[in-house]
Order: structure tokens, then sequence, then C-alpha cells
């Protein structure tokens, strides 16, 4: 799996340019962060400049353009997850019947290992692209703030808690799944009924990873080790 992080180096829409090229993704499915610059807040700038002040009602248009931006962003991601979804479940529905020969069990294994890794990549994809986008949000949303009276959360505190885009949270079970289906192909049983606790020895090491990366760090991780998810009623020291 590689990283897909890109470092603003560039102008940000350059950035949305070369972040899409590298998620495989049509540019124009992310926030059209040129756009709303130019349409949007080259008018509370300009505003700003002649009365000393823009004008509220500016700030409502800028709300509703973006809105329909986030709105598109989370038609596409959505509908990427559903697809991504099937193949999901089709790859673990298809797996080979383990009663064939030694030589077609070992092919089909690294065919699936290879539809997995496949699978894994289109997750990073998609969680990056995610990532992106709620970068740009980020960035529009300061630029906004630097020029209006009132920053963006004072008009509108409730915006953002209507109009969420999908987090890593949003992939838990995705994760699960993937992780089940390569400790398969390792011939390992995970056990998910291990009881909390035993023979658990708790370590971090804690690293800064950029949120474009988020996902290729995981599925590195399951690649190579089960995951297991700590039960709500499991004692609090284990």
């Amino acid at each position: 799996f590689s990283s897909l992080f890109v470092p603003i180096m560039v102008k940000f829409t350059q950035y949305l340019i070369v972040a899409a090229e590298r998620a495989s993704i049509s540019v124009s499915e992310y926030i059209d962060y040129k756009a709303l610059k130019k349409a949007n807040i080259k008018k509370i700038v300009n505003a700003k400049k002649e009365d000393g002040r823009a004008p509220i009602e500016l700030s409502y248009d800028f709300m509703e353009a973006l809105k329909v931006e986030i709105q598109q962003v989370n038609a596409y991601s959505n509908k990427r997850l559903g697809e991504l979804n099937e193949k999901l479940s089709n790859l673990v529905n298809q797996q080979s019947d383990k009663k064939g020969s030694f030589f077609k069990k070992k092919s089909s294994t690294a065919e699936q290992l290879t539809l997995a890794n496949e699978l894994g990549e289109e997750f990073v994809c998609l969680t990056s692209y995610i990532a992106v986008n709620k970068l740009a949000i980020d960035k529009i949303v300061k630029k906004h703030d630097k020029h209006s009276n009132l920053t963006f959360l004072e008009l509108f505190p409730r915006f953002f808690e209507t109009l969420k885009l999908l987090d890593i949270t949003s992939f838990d079970g995705q994760i699960l799944m993937l992780s089940d289906f390569y400790a398969q192909l390792r011939g390992e049983s995970v056990d998910k009924t291990v009881q909390v606790g035993t023979n658990f020895e708790r370590q971090s090491i804690k690293y800064w990873v950029h949120p474009e990366d988020m996902m290729t760090v995981i599925m590195i991780v399951i690649q190579n080790l089960p995951v297991f998810f700590k039960p709500d009623n499991a004692p609090a020291g284990d």
C-alpha cells in the first residue's frame, strides 16, 4: 500500500489536482475549492474593502454553495462505499473450497491475496479522498472567517452537525472483515471469543500519521496481524 499524502507545497487548487491523480479519482468529484473562492469568498473580500464590512447575505450565499459541494462529496463517497462493500462481500463469499488440491489452493490463495490488496487500496483511496475534502472545507471556511465580520460557526452553528463527511470509524466493519479474510489466507483461526485480558499484554507505540495515510497504515497492519475489538463490558484494566 502506498502513501497518498501530498505535501502542500503549491497552491491548494494544484494540491487537489495532485491528490486526485494519486487517488485515481476525477478532480471534478472533489470540493470545487477554486469556484468557492472565486465566486463567494472574493465577493466577501471586495465588499469588506469597499464598505468596511461584508453583508451577511454573502455569507449565506457561501453557506448554500458549500452545502451543495459537501452533498456532492457525500453522494460520491456513499456510492463508492456501496461498491466497495459489494466487492468485499463477493470476495469473502467466493473464498475457494479448502478441500481442493494443494497446488489449486496455493494458486487460489495468491489470487485472493491480490484481490484483497487491490480492494484494500481502493479503501485507502476513498478515505484519502474524504480526508482531502475535509481539508478543503476547513481551508475555505477559514478564508471566509478571515474576511467576514462573524465566523462561519457563529452564523451557522449546526451546519456541520447536519452535513458530515464519512470518517475513519465508518469503515470499522470493513476493516474487521478484511482482517479476518487476511487471517484465513494466512491459515490462522482467529478466535473472536478469546477472553479479554487472558495472556494479553498491552503495549503502546505512538506515531503521527497524516489523515490521508491513516487507512494505509491500517491496511498494512491487518495484512499481518488479526484485529480484535474490545467488548464494551471488558474490565477497565484490560
